[in-house]
Parts: structure tokens; C-alpha cells; sequence
């Protein structure tokens, strides 16, 4: 039987953002991630059309692939 050591992950810290990987105390957990508050509000205020949209949704997207491998 074929059994993968569990994978190590960029964001081992749980106090670092996964859009600006700065360390914060506050904001919204996604798959026990933390997304700070500033990053959270700049995403919410942001159009589909702004030019940061796709890279918020990228980070995002990186981040849930190598937690959840898929």
C-alpha cells in the first residue's frame, strides 16, 4: 500500500494571510487559512472587472488546491 506523507504547506502559520502573507490577528478562516481583514474588504470591494480580481481569485484557488489537493 502506496501512503503519502502529508504534504507541507506554504502557509503553516495560521496568523498569515494567504493573499498579502502578512501576520494578522484578525479576519475570515478558509480551510483553516486565514484571509485578513484588509485583504477580505479590498476582494468585497472589488469588481469582477478590476484588474486585482483575478489575482485575489487565483491566491484563493492556490491555496485551496494544496490544501485539499485537488
Amino acid at each position: 500500500m502506496n501512503i503519502k506523507p502529508k504534504e507541507i504547506y506554504k502557509y503553516d502559520n495560521k496568523n498569515q494571510c494567504i493573499i498579502c502573507r502578512k501576520e494578522k490577528d484578525n479576519g475570515i478562516i478558509i480551510a483553516k487559512r486565514l484571509l485578513c481583514q484588509s485583504c477580505y474588504n479590498k476582494i468585497a470591494n472589488c469588481s469582477i472587472e478590476d484588474a486585482n480580481y483575478k489575482f485575489y481569485v487565483d491566491k484563493i484557488k492556490e491555496n485551496l488546491i494544496s490544501k485539499f489537493n485537488i
